[in-house]
């Protein structure tokens, strides 16, 4: 028999401790994960393995976060990348993500789903657009009644009309094309419709009937009268 294998020592041995990133390399590695190189290759890149500088569950909460931002649009949000949600939303992390930020990262992201969900109810129609319109409109004369300054209430006029100015102009583009459905609807009632020609068929018959009608009418001349006639045409000669 084969020598038994000595038994190993007792007690555990103990596991090698992971690295914990800085905030500043994580930023670093969440930017080059967006620049599109692999897990594998950041990890080399910084001398880490590639378990070091995998996120798995906070990974799609962070694209989630990140695509919301860029669907917005607008200043710091077009271009906002998973290091500035990093450094923004969790400020000095120096573990992996815990299960209390991830909540929170849930929660923006159902709150931020609510609030879309909230715009696709809202119905922007030609009577509150004008009621809108015309509360701006009292709003200014109101503070030119009140305010003692002509400068500062004309200010404040301008101002009001400047930030009024989009609702305005979609108010005539709705009304222009309110009143384009009602002259097509209106004149599409109006349009007669097109008689289909007769059949030329039967109508042949019905001419051909009445001439031979007309000439069923008409009486023969008896022997007398042709010979009259014969004997007015050679008269002349």
């Amino acid at each position: 028999m084969p020598p038994k294998r000595p038994a190993a020592p007792s007690g555990s041995t103990p596991k090698r401790a992971r690295r914990v990133l800085t905030l500043n390399e994580k930023n670093e590695v969440l930017k080059q994960l967006d620049s599109g190189m692999s897990y594998a290759a950041v990890g080399r890149h910084f001398g880490l393995n590639e378990s070091s500088v995998r996120f798995p569950t906070a990974e799609p909460q962070l694209r989630n976060i990140i695509t919301m931002a860029n669907e917005v649009g607008g200043e710091g949000f077009s271009d906002l990348t998973a290091a500035e949600v990093q450094e923004e939303l969790l400020g000095n992390v120096g573990d992996p993500f815990t299960s209390d930020e991830l909540e929170q990262l849930v929660e923006l992201q159902d709150e931020t789903e609510d609030e879309v969900s909230d715009d696709e109810n809202k119905n922007l129609t030609l009577d509150n657009l004008g009621e809108v319109i015309r509360m701006s409109k009292a709003l200014s004369a109101h503070l030119y009644d009140i305010d003692p300054s002509l400068d500062r209430s004309l200010k404040a006029k301008r101002a009001i009309e400047n930030v009024m100015l989009p609702y305005i102009e979609l108010q005539r583009e709705m009304r222009s094309k309110k009143a384009q459905t009602t002259i097509t609807n209106f004149f599409s009632r109006r349009v007669p419709a097109i008689a289909e020609p007769a059949d030329t068929s039967q109508q042949q018959d019905v001419e051909a009937a009445g001439t031979s009608q007309q000439q069923d009418a008409v009486p023969a001349h008896t022997p007398q009268e042709d010979a009259d006639l014969d004997s007015s045409d050679w008269s002349g000669f």
